[in-house]
């Protein structure tokens, strides 16, 4: 993989500059006594979504707000620099769960009183929303009619209703904004209250990666990847989501000698024995690694040749913007709700819906044995100089101050 420039300054639409403007000016008078809070019911590492919603709490706190996070279970280190609130949350179900967790929230807020409620779980009694996931009845559709009569679906629906229904308050901050039109059919949502983001990528994740431009040869010496070895990057947790046994299908699909140059490596956190099982039975126990979660992403980025990401659920995959910094080729399936700038930017293959292995298989040949892997590189960069790709942080906390600021005003 050559070698990607430093990241560049995400260009911000005049737009975006005068709600900063208007932030720092309502933070500058007033936003010492905003108190706001966000509730995040699992805190991991290896969630993009948890480390965008912190992410978003720290620029608030920055801006001078008091800042709380509750949360119910933390995976990994605790994060620092913010004041955060265990709740004793425990079930049984992950419906049971979340059920559980936003009431203790709405109990914590009730007795502490605060300006603005932020989470990424939807609930009864919230100020704003972070729309992490997609809709869920919509999703919901293809299954059988009696599963609209199971406590899990009872109760997700419920939830989501509470934030989506029409003439609700919620102000939604929406990243992959195809699920707006979805939102909008099964609810009636008020087009006026969805907030459209750009991407939010994390530049810090991946400096190493710019820093060194030996990174890619130390990686590959430490995993025992010859330069020879074109290497199929796979990243992400929760691996029969993110479609890992689709990637090991495609492997085992190689015809012998591209089979035996060819390695793939997943980063994250997953059952590794029950894709190790399948690797074995299809013959390329060899070719697959599982490198576990890793804070450090930006060695396997430098070491790879291609980013694969077959998921079949994901609601923006951070992923494929990361690679398009690092100058990655992709191979996405049209689930992911960023596929979109992966066609955009002419960086790789996406493939259509609704899946086929088969597919997946023949465009995984076509793009390893491609002359354009060069010119999809150089792509992939310079696409992220021209778009904004950077921002959902800073525009989520101008919505949120705001927010807070009117709450304040009209004695909510």
């Amino acid at each position: 993989m050559a070698t990607p420039e430093k990241i560049p300054a995400c260009p911000v639409l005049a737009e975006n500059a005068r709600l900063n403007l208007e932030t720092e000016e309502v933070a500058a008078q007033t936003s010492s006594h905003l108190r706001v809070i966000f509730a995040v019911a699992t805190l991991s590492p290896s969630s993009g979504l948890s480390r965008n919603v912190l992410r978003i709490a720290r620029r608030c706190q920055q801006l001078g707000a008091q800042v709380v996070v509750l949360v119910a279970r933390v995976r990994g280190d605790r994060p620092t620099g913010l004041a955060m609130e265990v709740l004793p949350v425990r079930s049984w179900t992950n419906h049971g769960f979340n059920a559980k967790f936003a009431h203790c929230v709405q109990v914590w807020q009730k007795q502490k009183g605060f300006d603005c409620v932020v989470s990424s779980t939807p609930m009864q009694g919230l100020d704003v929303y972070y729309a992490g996931n997609p809709c869920f009845v919509a999703g919901t559709q293809h299954k059988n009619g009696w599963y609209t009569h199971t406590p899990r679906f009872r109760q997700y629906h419920e939830q989501e209703s509470t934030v989506f229904k029409k003439g609700a308050s919620t102000d939604i901050l929406l990243i992959a904004h195809d699920q707006q039109k979805w939102f909008e059919q099964y609810y009636g949502t008020e087009a006026h209250r969805f907030h459209c983001l750009p991407p939010g990528m994390d530049s810090s994740r991946l400096t190493p990666c710019f820093d060194d431009p030996k990174l890619r040869i130390k990686t590959r010496k430490v995993l025992n990847f010859g330069e020879g070895v074109f290497v199929i990057l796979m990243m992400g947790s929760s691996f029969h989501t993110k479609g890992v046994d689709r990637g090991i299908h495609a492997i085992a699909s190689l015809d012998r000698p591209q089979r035996k140059r060819t390695k793939m490596v997943v980063v994250g956190a997953g059952d590794v024995n029950r894709y190790q099982r399948l690797a074995w039975r299809l013959g390329v126990r060899n070719q697959i690694h599982f490198a576990g979660p890793q804070q450090q992403v930006a060695a396997y980025y430098a070491a790879a040749d291609l980013l694969l990401h077959p998921a079949r659920r994901e609601n923006t995959g951070g992923v494929l913007i990361e690679a398009l910094f690092c100058g990655l080729p992709v191979l996405a399936s049209e689930a992911c709700g960023y596929a979109h700038h992966i066609d955009k930017a002419r960086a790789g293959l996406i493939c259509p819906l609704p899946f086929q292995q088969s597919q997946l298989n023949q465009r995984l040949v076509e793009m390893m044995s491609h002359s354009a892997l060069k010119s999809w590189r150089q792509n992939a960069i310079a696409y992220t100089k021209s778009q904004d790709l950077c921002s959902l942080v800073d525009r989520s906390a101008d919505i949120i101050m705001m927010r807070a600021q009117l709450n304040r005003k009209a004695g909510l």
